[in-house]
C-alpha cells in the first residue's frame, strides 16, 4: 500500500495535536480500525447535518447506467469558486478513453459504431414537447398535433371543410376519439384500449368542447375542454399554420409553452393554481435550462442539461448553497454544499467509487472513500495532524497511519487476517 510520495519520519515529542496530547496510537484508533470492516462504528464528525436532510447526512443519487463498468478515482475538490462547479474542470476525462467515450455516448443515443469508429446518424436529445400545424390548399389549418410528456398524452385535432373537428387523445391506456360538430359540441366518442384494434363506442362527455376560430390577422386559435381529463388546452397558430403557443391547464395549475419559429426550441412557464410562477424552462434540441421558484417567486434552483452533463445550483431551506454536476457518459458526479456556518460538504461518486469529505470552518475534516480495492477513513484536525485508516478488500489487511501534511510518522498498526 502506497500513500502518496511522503517521507516517513520519527514522532518527536513536541508534535502535539490541538488538545495538547501526543498523536500516539490509542485504543480509539484500534477500535476505529476494527469498525472499518463494516463502517458501522466510525468516529462521527462534529458537524451537525440536520439542516440538510432532516437529521440525516445529505446524499446524491447517481443516475448511472448500472451496466457501465468504469473504475474512476474521485475528482479533486473544486475550490476556485465555493459552491460553483465547472464540469470541464471537475470531471476527470482521463478515466475513459476517447473510443470508450464515443461508444458509450453512441449507445446512450441509440446509435451504433462500426469497427472503423463511424457512428450512425445522431438523433439530438429533445427537451421540449413538439407541436405541429398543417394547412390545406386554401391556407386554412387542417390538422394540429401536440405532445405533452408531462401527462404522457398526444393530442391531434383534425378540421374538415365544414368546420367539424375530430379530437384524438393517445395515452398509456389507449386512444380516445371524439367527433365535434361545427358548433363545438360532441357528437360521438370511441375508445380503443392499448394493444387492441376494437374501437368501443362510448357516450361523449356533454361538457366537452372544441372550437376553432380564425382572426382577421390570419391567426388560428383552437380551444379544447376535456372533461374526463380535467384539462383545458389552447393552441395558437400564426397565419402560416405554425404553432406559436400552447397552454394546458388543470386544477393544479397551468403550463404555457411559447414555440420559436424554428420549431426546434421552446420556452415553458409553469404556474400553480393561484397563477404563481413555479418554473421556467428554455429548451431546444440537445439542451435545456430550468429555473425553479419558491412559493414567493424567489429563484430557488437552476438546472442545466445537455447530452453530456446535468448541473444543478440550488439554495437549501436553511440558506446553504448546493452545486452538483453529473457526467452522463462516464457516470461520475460531484456535489458541493456550502453551509451557512462555513462547513463544506463534498461528495464525489462514480460507477464504482465514492468519496465524502466534510470540512469544518476551522479547516479540520473527515473523509471516507470506497472503491473496488479498498475503503478508507481519514480524520485531520485544524493544525494539520491526521490519522488514516484503510481496509484492503481482497487481502483483508487493515492498517492505519498518522502524520502531518506530507509527513508520515509511526508507529503505524496493521491487522492481517489469519
Amino acid at each position: 500500500m502506497v500513500v502518496g510520495t511522503t517521507q516517513r519520519i520519527d514522532h518527536p515529542a513536541e508534535k502535539q495535536n490541538s488538545s495538547g496530547a501526543h498523536q500516539d496510537v490509542t485504543p480509539a484508533h484500534k477500535e476505529a480500525l476494527n469498525a472499518l470492516q463494516d463502517y458501522s462504528n466510525l468516529p462521527k464528525p462534529k458537524t451537525d447535518l440536520s439542516a440538510f436532510d432532516q437529521g440525516s447526512p445529505p446524499t446524491f443519487q447517481n443516475a448511472v447506467d448500472t451496466k457501465r463498468q468504469v473504475t474512476a478515482e474521485p475528482a479533486a475538490a473544486d475550490t476556485s469558486e465555493p459552491g460553483v462547479i465547472d464540469p470541464g474542470k471537475t470531471i476527470d476525462p482521463s478515466v475513459i478513453t476517447p473510443d470508450d467515450y464515443f461508444r458509450r455516448k453512441a449507445l446512450r443515443e441509440g446509435r451504433e459504431m462500426d469497427d472503423q469508429g463511424n457512428l450512425t446518424a445522431e438523433e439530438p436529445l429533445q427537451f421540449f414537447d413538439p407541436a405541429k400545424g398543417e394547412t390545406g390548399p386554401d391556407g386554412r389549418v387542417k390538422k394540429v398535433t401536440s405532445e405533452d410528456t408531462n401527462n404522457g398524452t398526444k393530442s391531434t385535432f383534425e378540421i374538415d371543410e365544414q368546420g367539424n373537428v375530430t379530437r384524438t387523445i393517445e395515452s398509456n391506456d389507449g386512444t380516445e376519439v371524439v367527433k365535434f360538430g361545427a358548433d363545438g359540441r360532441p357528437v360521438s366518442k370511441t375508445f380503443t384500449e392499448k394493444g387492441s384494434t376494437d374501437a368501443v363506442p362510448e357516450t361523449p362527455e356533454a361538457n366537452d368542447r372544441v372550437t376553432v376560430t380564425k382572426g382577421a390577422d390570419g391567426k388560428t386559435t383552437i380551444e379544447s375542454t376535456d372533461t374526463a381529463g380535467d384539462t383545458n388546452t389552447k393552441i395558437e397558430l400564426d397565419k402560416d399554420g405554425h404553432v406559436t403557443s400552447r397552454s394546458v391547464s388543470d386544477p393544479e395549475g397551468e403550463i404555457v409553452t411559447q414555440f420559436n419559429p424554428d420549431g426546434k426550441s421552446a420556452t415553458y412557464t409553469e404556474y400553480d393554481k393561484d397563477h404563481r410562477l413555479q418554473a421556467k424552462t428554455v429548451a431546444s434540441e440537445g439542451q435545456r435550462t430550468t429555473e425553479i421558484y419558491d412559493g414567493n417567486g424567489k429563484l430557488d434552483k437552476v438546472e442545466h442539461e445537455d447530452d453530456e452533463y446535468l448541473t444543478v445550483d440550488a439554495t437549501l431551506k436553511d440558506g446553504s448553497k448546493m452545486s452538483s454536476v453529473l457526467d452522463k457518459v462516464s457516470g461520475q458526479s460531484k456535489t458541493i454544499i456550502n453551509a451557512k456556518d462555513g462547513t463544506r460538504i463534498e461528495l464525489d461518486e462514480g460507477p464504482n467509487s465514492s468519496t465524502t469529505r466534510i470540512t469544518n470552518p476551522d479547516g479540520s475534516f473527515t473523509e471516507t472513500s470506497d472503491n473496488p480495492q479498498e475503503k478508507s477513513y481519514k480524520v485531520q484536525d485544524k493544525d494539520g495532524y491526521w490519522t488514516w485508516y484503510a481496509y484492503e478488500k481482497q487481502s483483508g489487511v487493515a492498517s492505519t497511519l498518522q502524520g502531518r501534511g506530507n509527513d508520515v510518522y509511526g508507529p503505524g498498526i496493521e491487522s492481517v487476517p489469519i
